[in-house]
């Protein structure tokens, strides 16, 4: 449980949510206070410790549950927790939106993208890394993924162009080498000396598509 940060309802702020369970002027102070900052009060509960739970929007529809203390006197912000470990806010979100995205569409186009596998050849997990050639973070996340692929791990690197000038040529080196995966390896391994050497010849048209598609789906 965190106390209330306005900053961290900026974008309440910003928009104009009109319409809540009851007119502001029944709720305590700290409620007042969240509507009159635009956000919007979408429902009501009675919480663990004499607390009362909202359900709130305040913008993008992102809901979340903030805490009123039994003295009506402050608002807490956060995930609520039992002696279990069970997370009572999520389930309160849960149950009033209890359908998730549809995310099929898109698994389906990172399938069906430019990728190069390593790791497993028979993977019981699968992760999908977009990465720029040049990406610190992807680099970080390449060395500690190493030591899982001899336990069932693949990993799908979509290479794309977005951090340097050359990033594109960069990944197109990889991408059009005799063995990708191999490749790979060689430019992480050796990413603090600036990766694998760029070839004389132009990357071909059909690699530099792949590469930009594969932008537009980090995109």
């Amino acid at each position: 449980m965190y106390p209330l940060n306005p900053k961290a309802l900026g974008l309440g702020l910003l928009a104009l949510l009109l319409g809540t369970t009851a007119p502001a002027q029944d709720y305590p102070g700290p409620i007042r206070f969240l509507i009159q900052s635009g956000v919007q009060i979408l429902d009501s509960f009675s919480a663990p410790a004499d607390m009362t739970g909202y359900v709130v929007s305040y913008g993008n529809d992102k809901t979340s549950v903030v805490y009123l203390t039994p003295d009506g006197g402050h608002v807490l912000v956060g995930v609520m927790l039992d002696r279990y470990g069970t997370n009572l806010t999520q389930n309160q979100l849960a149950k009033r939106n209890p359908e998730l995205p549809d995310y099929q569409a898109m698994w389906e186009r990172a399938e069906n993208a430019t990728w190069i596998a390593e790791g497993a050849k028979a993977p019981k997990s699968i992760v999908y890394v977009i990465a720029d050639p040049y990406c610190p973070y992807c680099h970080a996340l390449w060395k500690a993924s190493q030591p899982y692929q001899a336990a069932g791990l693949q990993t799908r690197w979509v290479l794309i162009s977005y951090l340097h000038q050359d990033s594109e040529a960069k990944a197109a080196a990889i991408l059009e080498a005799e063995d990708p995966e191999i490749a790979l390896k060689l430019h992480q391994s050796y990413l603090d000396e600036g990766g694998l050497p760029l070839p004389d010849r132009a990357p071909a048209p059909e690699t530099l598509a792949r590469i930009r598609a594969n932008t537009a789906l980090m995109e």
